[in-house]
């Protein structure tokens, strides 16, 4: 897997690749151009993409409408089996704690010794061992994680591991808001193919860098949909239609906004006379529109 001869942007783009077919179980990436185009985001630079392509292409084998990588295949399916028996385990872990607490609680209330306040603090601190809903994502870090780290500082104590992985769940942290494990969970399974020379530094390096350069593929739902409509909003006002599923959706919902006018409206006919139904349809929305208001009114 030596890549140490291609430029940053080939290694970039590779490593992209190999995390989505990770994160698809080792199916691999699309045979389509566009598809494997718009996963590194060069969907509207063909020549950059090709060029690109170019060379990581020596990597992978075209088989059943996929290029797979054979490393990631294989690490995809270790990362499955390693997820399943994390869940199983954690399960189990919390049904014993669950039952430890449930009888000590039982022997506080026999006793009358505890007041309802100390009962609670017991329940809390039980449950923050466990978490009830344990995700698959933090599940996986919280068991193969601590296993990689163990495997790769093997001199380490268990308090010195921990406090690693801590590390990497602050460092996705974007603001005050909540710990990204996905994104720890990325760079645990990429540190896993890549097998880089100092793996936590690694890590974390590449937490920090998802983050700044807007690569992560857990972003924030609404932002995700932002762009989106931004992206949308700007082909359309050019009269510029992508005839996919949801097209006329994207249409209307503007429209509706009032981002979108009856002049782009008209241009996107011009440019595509079989669309002329579009604007009917937008007719009928200003009517709408403009019947609500007067009911507000």
């Amino acid at each position: 897997m030596d890549t140490a001869g291609w430029s940053l942007e080939c290694q970039m783009a590779y490593l992209l690749y190999i995390i989505h077919q990770i994160h698809n179980k080792g199916k691999g990436i699309p045979a389509d151009d566009q598809q494997r185009a718009r996963i590194i985001g060069l969907d509207q630079n063909v020549a950059k993409f090709e060029r690109i392509w170019d060379v990581v292409k020596t990597k992978y084998r075209r088989k059943n409408g996929y290029f797979t990588n054979s490393e990631a295949k294989k690490t995809a399916k270790k990362i499955q089996n390693l997820s399943k028996a994390g869940l199983v385990g954690a399960e189990a872990r919390w049904e014993r704690e669950k039952k430890k607490q449930q009888i000590h609680l039982v022997k506080s209330n026999d006793e009358g010794m505890r007041s309802q306040s100390d009962r609670n603090a017991i329940q809390s601190q039980s449950q923050s061992i466990y978490p009830i809903g344990l995700d698959a994502d933090k599940s996986y870090i919280f068991s193969r994680g601590l296993q990689f780290l163990k495997e790769v500082y093997p001199s380490k104590s268990e308090q010195q591991i921990r406090g690693l992985l801590g590390k990497l769940l602050q460092a996705s942290k974007e603001g005050k808001e909540k710990v990204n494990a996905s994104l720890v969970k990325i760079a645990l399974e990429n540190t896993q193919v890549q097998k880089p020379a100092e793996p936590f530094s690694y890590m974390l390096a590449l937490i920090r860098r998802l983050k700044e350069e807007n690569k992560d593929p857990f972003v924030k739902q609404k932002e995700r949909e932002d762009a989106k409509e931004n992206l949308q909003l700007k082909r359309l006002q050019d009269g510029f239609y992508l005839p996919l599923q949801d097209s006329d959706h994207a249409i209307y919902s503007l429209f509706q906004k009032g981002l979108l006018q009856e002049s782009h409206i008209e241009k996107i006919i011009k440019k595509h006379p079989h669309l002329d139904y579009l604007h009917i349809n937008c007719q009928k929305i200003r009517k709408k529109i403009e019947q609500k208001k007067e009911e507000e009114e």
